[in-house]
């Protein structure tokens, strides 16, 4: 046959075809082949070959030789990477088990997990954690590994089991964490961390309870009752309570000693009904009670130095409560010379700036709307020059209380 651009010449002669070609830096050394057929000798193909030799201007020549030079040394990271691979720390990855939906995982479900792990050398140890607290075989709590450590099962799941999950794998070269998996375990509504509570309040007055449950996904249902000397009310559509949009929070006027008992409050989300009910005792409202297992710390890597009192709060009275700390020196203790006056809703206060070397009298009171506490009042000295850091004491009250003797004298 007769390529486009051939010549032919005679029904016996030869047919030509000239090919123009030009030919590029890679194309050196390529060999290029000219076949012909007569179709009716098809076994008869004759073909003849022609090896290029380019020749390279200087620039061609150095750009060619610059792109063997990048091909060899992408041939030796690939060869270095290979290797690494082969002899460096372990590769992790972490799964779920199949069929396993961890946006769905509901109490009394049985999870597993899946780490892949490719090591060379091989792995020696698979340590699995959970919020990064490692997790070790216990059948009696429903955690178990499989012999060679890859696999995790958690048997009847409670909510203690949400949080984030990781594997590690370690061997000679080092260890590897994989990636992290999140499980947030769904279930009934439960009480929060104490199933009773206590509010007070006095007649005439109003009073607020909060149903205190908890659950995953929240509760979208309460349901109220109220046990007093009349006996169990349901409450629910009771005209002399007020409630907010969703119920969760109530409000009761105190008319009569009668009204004095305790709401008890059952949640339900899509997965059902809290078992056992949230109690919001409503007692009359008293003072608060005083603070107690006071300490103070004293951090003088602060510039002019920190002081920091906390204590333990008491009994609130039923009611909101807020605390005051005033700070006197004992130069100063039968006046009103305050060097601070600090207040919280917590009993934690910060002081800046006292005196080196100077004792102090610390006192704290906790405050409701039904009067205060009896004052606490702490003895303390400022530390002198001291290397910078904390430094920690606990008061004693007695001598504090010993201090103030020859005022209490005065006062009497």
């Amino acid at each position: 046959t007769s390529p486009k651009g051939g010549k032919k010449l005679s029904e016996t002669a030869v047919i030509s075809s000239t090919l123009v070609l030009i030919p590029r830096a890679f194309e050196r050394d390529s060999t290029v082949t000219c076949r012909a057929l007569n179709p009716l000798l098809p076994d008869q193909m004759l073909f003849d070959t022609a090896k290029l030799n380019v020749l390279l201007e200087e620039e061609e020549e150095e750009e060619e030789e610059e792109e063997e030079e990048e091909e060899e040394e992408e041939e030796e990271r690939e060869r270095k990477i290979e290797i690494g691979n082969n002899r460096n720390k372990p590769r992790v990855s972490l799964s779920e088990g199949k069929k396993i939906d961890l946006d769905d995982v509901k109490e009394g479900n049985d999870i597993y997990f899946e780490c892949q792990v490719d090591a060379n050398p091989s792995a020696t140890k698979i340590v699995w954690a959970r919020n990064n607290t490692p997790l070790y075989h216990n059948s009696s709590e429903g955690v178990l590994l499989s012999s060679t450590g890859t696999s995790l099962i958690l048997q009847d799941v409670t909510r203690a089991a949400s949080g984030t999950y990781t594997c590690m794998a370690t061997n000679s070269k080092g260890s590897t964490t994989s990636n992290t998996l999140s499980m947030k375990v769904k279930y009934i509504p439960v009480c929060g961390s104490t199933n009773e509570s206590t509010v007070g309040g006095g007649l005439q007055e109003m009073v607020k309870a909060t149903c205190n449950a908890k659950s995953h996904p929240p509760a979208d249902k309460f349901r109220w009752a109220f046990n007093s000397s009349r006996g169990l009310q349901d409450i629910t559509n009771s005209p002399n309570v007020k409630y907010n949009d969703s119920n969760r929070v109530i409000q009761y006027k105190i008319k009569s000693t009668d009204d004095f008992g305790a709401f008890l409050c059952w949640a339900s989300n899509n997965l059902g009904d809290m078992k056992d009910p949230c109690v919001i005792n409503v007692i009359p409202a008293a003072k608060p009670e005083p603070v107690s297992d006071c300490e103070i710390f004293h951090n003088s890597s602060i510039p002019g130095g920190q002081v920091t009192v906390q204590c333990v709060s008491g009994w609130n009275g039923g009611l909101s409560q807020s605390f005051t700390l005033e700070v006197r020196k004992t130069e100063h203790l039968h006046t009103k010379v305050l060097s601070a006056l600090e207040q919280s809703i917590i009993p934690y206060f910060k002081i800046r700036d006292l005196q080196t070397e100077t004792e102090y009298l610390f006192t704290v009171t906790a405050s409701n709307s039904r009067g205060s506490s009896e004052p606490v009042t702490l003895l303390y000295t400022v530390p002198g020059e001291v290397i910078a850091g904390l430094t920690h004491a606990r008061t004693d009250p007695q001598k504090a209380l010993e201090k103030m003797m020859p005022l209490i004298a005065v006062v009497l």
